[in-house]
């Protein structure tokens, strides 16, 4: 069982893999982060993962509009494993289930969506595109059940020239892009280039809310 498990880790880990542009510092402050209630549920993505977004510690003033994200990518880890390996759906679960803290927050009259990765959680695949633990930034639309999303691309990344990751203090990791703005500065960033398909292109995934 202990060989079963350490495969399962590794084909989680590695199946869905992916670079991203992760942040050190939030876009978002304690004034300027939103409350979208429709928000609130499980959402399914195409291929079977669960995102469900619930109200974070609402015993704390400060958590008062941040979320709590979990993401059950167990239906693709079923997928990717060698049929002849046999794990019990409770335990593959436990390696395919990740969370994180969501925050959302408005610029220049657009959602964006700022998720970082829970330290104490397990090792799904989107889970350990954040093991920087740092902020990944996208931008989102609610129309009706589905929620659109655009990330940040790092094909923008590759094609800066040196100088120009040096002034948006963007620098390059063996798995990700980290960019090193503070907050305030990050804000502005983002209001200038939101509407930029060369930053973000048009959403590359999409969600559809779950029905109670």
């Amino acid at each position: 069982m202990k060989k079963h498990i350490i495969v399962a880790l590794v084909l989680i880990s590695t199946a869905f893999s992916g670079c991203l542009v992760l942040s050190l510092f939030p876009i978002y402050t304690k004034d300027t982060l939103v409350k979208l209630d429709a928000l609130e549920g499980t959402w399914m993505q195409r291929d079977s993962s669960l995102w469900t977004f619930a109200f974070a510690d609402t015993s704390n003033p400060d958590n008062l509009k941040m979320y709590e994200l979990i993401v059950n990518e167990t239906y693709q880890a079923r997928k990717g494993l060698d049929t002849n390996i046999i794990i019990p759906d409770s335990l593959l679960a436990e390696f395919a289930t990740s969370k994180f803290e969501a925050g959302i927050t408005l610029i220049n009259g657009i959602y964006f969506l700022d998720l970082l990765a829970d330290k104490s959680a397990s090792l799904s695949g989107f889970h350990t595109q954040h093991f920087i633990n740092g902020h990944s930034i996208s931008k989102i639309t609610l129309k009706d059940d589905t929620l659109w999303i655009s990330s940040l691309d790092d094909d923008w990344a590759k094609r800066l020239k040196p100088k120009e990751r040096k002034k948006y203090g963007l620098l390059e990791t063996r798995k990700n892009w980290i960019l090193t703005l503070q907050t305030k500065p990050l804000r502005d960033f983002l209001a200038k280039v939101a509407k930029d398909t060369n930053v973000f292109p048009e959403p590359n995934t999409y969600l559809i809310k779950v029905k109670n």
